[in-house]
C-alpha cells in the first residue's frame, strides 16, 4: 500500500538518496549527492513543504519535487525506484501531489518531460497535462574554426536576471525565468557584450565543458556576437546549453554562431484547475 509524507520531514541526505534511486537507469545518467540537493532546492525554487515523499510498505521509494511560484507550480523532478515502477505508485504520487496543489488554489501546474519517454507522457496527459512546446539545447563542439576574440565583460548573475526581464523571452520556461536566474551564485558567472546589448550565465563544469545557463539578447545579432566571444573565451572546452531553450528562441542566433541542436530535447506540459 503506497502512503505518502512531506519532504520537509527527511534530511537533504535522506532525499538526495532517494531522488538518485528515482532516476536509477533514466534517460540521463542521475547521481545527486546532498549538496547537489542543496543545489537544486535553491536554484530552482523547491519547496518541501509541497513536495513529497511516496512509501510502499514503510520504505520510502519515490519523491515528487515542487516548485512554487506566485500561483505557479512546477513538477520539478518525480522519480519512482526501479522496483516499483510500473505498480502504479507513480501515478498515486502524482495524484497526491496534484490534488494537494489545487487544495491550495494553484492555477497552473507545468513540469518537463524528456521527448521519448513516452510513458511519462502518457501518465502526464491522463493526468489533465497538455503539451505546451518543444524544448531544445545547442552545443559546439571543440574544434573547426576559432571565432576572433570578443571582449566580454563579467558582471554579476543578478545584473544577467535583470536583463532578462527586459529582453528575454516573453514566456520563458521555469529555468530560464529571471527568478531562477538571479538565484544563480559562483562559479557560475554572467557575460555581457559591452554594448550592453545581450548577456548570458556560464559555469565552467569540471568535466571540461562549459554550460550556458541563459541567454538573453535585444537581437538575434547581439546574441550571435556574444556566443562567438564565450566560444574564444575558452576554444579548448565544449560549451552547450541545456534543453530548456524555446524550440524557436534565438534558434538563428545559435546556428550562427556555429551551434547544432542537440539530440536530447523535452516537452514542456502544462496542467490548468
Amino acid at each position: 500500500m503506497t502512503s505518502f509524507r512531506s519532504a520537509s520531514d527527511l534530511t537533504g541526505t535522506q532525499l538526495a538518496e532517494i531522488f538518485t534511486r528515482g532516476f536509477e537507469g533514466y534517460f540521463v545518467p542521475v547521481q545527486v549527492s546532498p549538496r547537489d540537493w542543496s543545489t537544486i532546492v535553491r536554484s530552482v525554487g523547491v519547496d518541501l513543504d509541497s513536495s513529497v515523499v511516496a512509501q510502499v510498505d514503510g520504505h520510502d521509494v519515490g519523491v515528487m519535487a515542487i516548485s512554487v511560484r506566485g500561483r505557479t507550480a512546477r513538477v520539478a523532478a518525480m522519480g519512482i525506484a526501479a522496483a516499483f515502477r510500473g505498480r502504479g505508485v507513480g501515478r498515486a504520487l502524482l495524484r497526491y501531489g496534484l490534488a494537494a496543489l489545487d487544495e491550495r488554489g494553484f492555477e497552473r501546474v507545468l513540469l518537463e518531460v524528456i521527448d521519448g519517454n513516452e510513458g511519462a507522457i502518457r501518465l502526464y496527459a491522463s493526468e489533465g497535462f497538455e503539451i505546451a512546446r518543444r524544448l531544445v539545447g545547442w552545443e559546439r563542439a571543440v574544434g573547426g574554426t576559432t571565432p576572433r576574440a570578443i571582449e566580454l565583460l563579467e558582471v554579476d548573475p543578478v545584473q544577467v536576471a535583470r536583463f532578462a526581464a527586459a529582453h528575454g523571452h516573453a514566456d520563458p520556461p521555469w529555468q530560464l525565468a529571471p527568478e531562477t536566474l538571479a538565484a544563480v551564485t559562483p562559479p557560475a558567472t554572467g557575460l555581457a557584450l559591452p554594448s550592453g546589448d545581450a548577456m548570458a550565465l556560464v559555469v565552467d563544469r569540471p568535466d571540461g565543458t562549459t554550460r550556458l545557463l541563459g541567454l538573453a539578447a535585444r537581437s538575434d545579432e547581439a546574441a550571435s556576437t556574444l556566443l562567438s566571444g564565450a566560444v574564444a573565451r575558452k576554444p579548448d572546452r565544449r560549451l552547450s546549453h541545456p534543453p530548456i531553450c524555446p524550440e524557436d528562441h534565438l534558434a538563428s542566433a545559435f546556428g550562427s554562431a556555429g551551434f547544432t541542436c542537440t539530440d536530447l530535447a523535452q516537452w514542456e506540459m502544462c496542467r490548468r484547475q
